[in-house]
């Protein structure tokens, strides 16, 4: 399993590639900072499971271009042109963020025009024209956007010139789309909302179930149980003292009474927590678009003590200070992946979006500031106080990485990946 991690203004992405026919483990351990203040303000750790969301889809990293054998005529397929668009936009996105020189460019440019040829000659006809136009819309588009990606990443070259063939290409394309099918006044939202709908045939719905109704049951019933036995011993204690119609048994009897709710919300806490923990408490059931199961994932989220292997991570490398102090939450997921998935694919791509707004805004809202002179005059800088929250992420048990979060009271400033 492959993750890689980014970050908004108040967000982190974990993307995970989880392969088929494999039962593959993530751990999330976040080593939040003592300013939280979490143990008096009783935090739940399954809260961390409403902070968080997951979107899938087949992972297309790998897939070839099936599009191909439509040029026998078959043109009846409807899940092609869908992974066409996906496999596109990773190929050009790949060769536009690791262009570094005018080879590079060359490559770029032959590619894109390439595929965009591929595309252009398939077989049209009644049964896919509607399919056809939007994919060949949304590659117009995307052709565009990553020439100019690649052109920026170029930007600071010497050799100006060498970007013209990235400019020609994305202003064919941009003419093309116009004369073809228009320019939309906001044409990214539109783009974005039509390819989600164009590509929905390789995302997967998610049907959450709660596993802990049957075990908050047994924890009641057991609640129950105690309470009514611990009431029932000091009204027999009582009987046997000082008789069965007594005073003091009516006053015992009444007490019992009084506290037995007590005790059996008590005791239900106690065995709930018991019951839970370190066990799983969703549970997703994934299905394709044709209704067929794809997989299924497991979340938990709690509080708990990291053992020896990521205590020693979260001490090396260049920010190594830890306090003793510091909040461990684990959100943990386990994913099942069936073995017979959609043709073509052999990934499952799950992105993690953790909104940490909540979370952020338990830190001490402080502003700093700070004098000093600058040519001959006091200026005056204000700041907010930053801190750092550690994640550590260990895939099926073995493979670990570490990142730090410079945040504040309000937003993330900066994401970290920390060499170990």
């Amino acid at each position: 399993m492959r993750t890689t991690v980014d970050y908004q203004d108040n967000s982190i992405a974990v993307r995970c590639t989880v392969p088929r026919n494999k039962i593959s483990d993530l751990e999330l351990f976040i080593f939040l900072p003592p300013e939280m203040n979490l143990g008096e303000r009783n935090f739940d750790a399954a809260q961390f499971l409403d902070l968080k969301s997951s979107r899938y889809r087949y992972s297309v990293s790998k897939v070839k271009l099936p599009l191909l054998k439509q040029r026998s005529g078959n043109s009846e397929s409807r899940t092609d042109f869908p992974i066409f668009l996906k496999t596109f936009k990773v190929k050009l996105s790949k060769l536009a963020r690791e262009a570094l020189s005018v080879d590079d460019i060359e490559r770029f440019v032959k590619t894109s025009q390439a595929l965009l040829a591929d595309l252009r000659d398939v077989p049209v006809d009644d049964n896919n024209r509607n399919e056809f136009r939007s994919a060949d819309e949304l590659c117009s588009y995307y052709a565009e956007q990553f020439a100019y990606l690649c052109a920026d990443r170029l930007s600071n070259s010497n050799e100006r010139a060498s970007l013209e063939p990235l400019f020609t290409l994305a202003e064919q394309e941009r003419d093309y789309r116009s004369k073809s099918y228009g320019i939309k006044s906001k044409e990214a939202q539109h783009i974005r909302r039509k390819e989600d709908y164009f590509c929905k045939s390789i995302n997967l719905t998610r049907e959450g179930r709660k596993l802990t109704v049957l075990r908050e049951q047994v924890a009641f019933s057991i609640s129950a149980f105690l309470s009514m036995l611990l009431t029932t011993l000091v009204v027999f204690y009582f009987q046997s003292g000082y008789g069965t119609f007594s005073f003091a048994v009516f006053v015992a009897l009444c007490v019992s009474y009084i506290f037995k709710d007590r005790f059996k919300e008590l005791f239900r806490v106690f065995v709930a927590k018991k019951l839970n923990k370190g066990r799983f408490r969703v549970r997703a059931k994934l299905t394709d678009f044709d209704g067929r199961v794809v997989g299924k994932c497991f979340d938990l989220a709690e509080f708990v003590t990291p053992d020896d292997h990521i205590q020693n991570v979260r001490g090396k490398g260049k920010f190594r200070r830890v306090d003793a102090d510091e909040s461990v939450l684990l959100y943990k997921k386990r994913y099942h992946i069936e073995r017979e998935i959609k043709p073509g694919f052999s990934e499952i791509r799950d992105t993690l979006d953790i909104n940490l707004s909540p979370l952020l805004a338990l830190l001490p809202d402080i502003s700093l500031s700070q004098l000093s002179l600058n040519k001959g005059s006091l200026a005056k800088k204000n700041y907010a106080m930053l801190y750092d929250i550690n994640l550590i992420i260990r895939t099926n048990n073995t493979s670990v990485e570490r990142y730090r979060l410079k945040v504040s009271h309000r937003k993330i400033k900066r994401l970290d990946l920390v060499k170990t």
